[in-house]
């Protein structure tokens, strides 16, 4: 255009050549051109295109874009996060759009939430188990604990919450579940949860008050839905746990360090930052606090074993046809004859195990020690078969 504009005004082609720093032929194209001539910009091909249709599912799926770094990495491709950010932009699904929602800011020490979530199955020693996982959440700062469990049983939901105290160095105000039958088992004729017997035992051991969720209205729990939906795309895609249930929660524990070490999203700040200031508040644990474990008799079978929860556990020498009681602590298995402890196993970690004696009552254990076989010649075995 200035190329016309130029000659127009009478200038020599020479000098508007000169003046816009082209050659002397390509303003003279420019000048006889029917119409402005358009430019195309020759756009570099991005390494991260030939992974496009993975990264869509993978988006489409709810996998944020920093785990997708990481992934590609993984897939040979290292790739700085903010270039994935960018690209993983323009492959997004597009959201429908949400109303507008009111977060309710919950004071330190005063909540915490907690939740399981199912995960599939895991080798452990060559048994395949169920795995789950329990997550609890501080509501003021947003630190979480995380730990597998093979069973969502009552006693495996009472351990995992001195886990988590302990963990936290002390317990919260209130509890707040969803209407899962080991702490709820319905509702009275005002609306309010009934709870089992077992955990409200619990719950007054260790000073905390239950809150249960309305049915349906799972964004009551919101945080630690967020932080079990923030496990699921962050911390599983791409692990392997081949070493069994011991390895998968040492890479979870690793995990969890990393998390709590992170910018929280919604509160803007670290997140172990802002646990100093709750920790403090939280109600101390009391010395000697165990769980509300469970106490059962069972018959020895002919084989020298008990039966419990769908595994079986060795009783020592001589006990067979005789009734003992079960202490299950949710960790170890005692089994008494009365008041005298005849053997423990750890509990098992899922049906179908055999466990065998692990440890003797020392009476027991002294006993099998100071036994002397007697020996006798063969020859009193061959005057005794004539």
């Amino acid at each position: 255009m200035q190329v016309k504009i130029q000659d127009a005004q009478g200038v020599p082609l020479t000098r508007v050549a000169a003046n816009l720093g082209i050659d002397r032929k390509t303003a003279r194209k420019l000048r006889d051109a029917a119409a402005e001539p358009t430019v195309t910009l020759r756009r570099r091909r991005s390494r991260l295109e030939e992974h496009a249709d993975w990264m869509r599912e993978r988006l489409a799926a709810g996998v944020p874009a920093a785990q997708l770094a990481r992934d590609l990495k993984r897939r040979g491709l290292d790739v700085p996060y903010p270039t994935v950010r960018d690209f993983a932009r323009g492959l997004r699904p597009a959201k429908d759009p949400v109303s507008e929602e009111i977060r309710f800011a919950t004071p330190p020490a005063k909540q915490a939430q907690c939740d399981w979530s199912t995960l599939g199955r895991v080798l452990d020693g060559g048994v395949a188990l169920p795995l789950h996982v329990f997550v609890m959440v501080l509501g003021y700062s947003g630190k979480m604990f995380a730990a597998f469990a093979t069973s969502m049983d009552e006693l495996t939901l009472q351990r995992l919450h001195v886990a988590a105290f302990r963990f936290f160095g002390g317990v919260p105000l209130d509890v707040l579940y969803d209407n899962m039958r080991t702490v709820t088992i319905g509702r009275d004729e005002h609306f309010r949860p009934i709870l089992q017997p077992e955990f409200a035992d619990f719950s007054a051991l260790y000073g905390f008050t239950v809150k249960c969720a309305r049915p349906f209205s799972p964004k009551t729990k919101g945080k630690v839905e967020r932080a079990i939906g923030f496990l699921q795309t962050s911390f599983l895609p791409g692990r392997a746990f081949t070493s069994g249930l011991a390895d998968a929660q040492r890479q979870l524990d690793d995990w969890v360090v990393e998390a709590n070490g992170r910018v929280h999203r919604t509160h803007g700040e670290v997140v172990d930052e802002r646990f100093a200031r709750e920790g403090p508040l939280l109600t101390p644990l009391r010395p000697g606090l165990t769980i509300v474990g469970v106490r059962e008799t069972r018959r020895v079978n002919a084989e020298g074993f008990i039966e419990y929860r769908a595994s079986r556990y060795q009783v020592p020498p001589g006990n067979r046809g005789r009734t003992v009681v079960i202490c299950d602590d949710g960790e170890r298995v005692r089994i008494y004859a009365a008041d005298t402890l005849l053997c423990e196993h750890p509990t098992a970690a899922g049906k179908g195990q055999t466990l065998r004696i692990g440890t003797l009552a020392p009476s027991l254990q002294r006993a099998l020690e100071t036994l002397v076989v007697e020996h006798r010649p063969l020859s009193v075995y061959d005057e005794v078969s004539r």
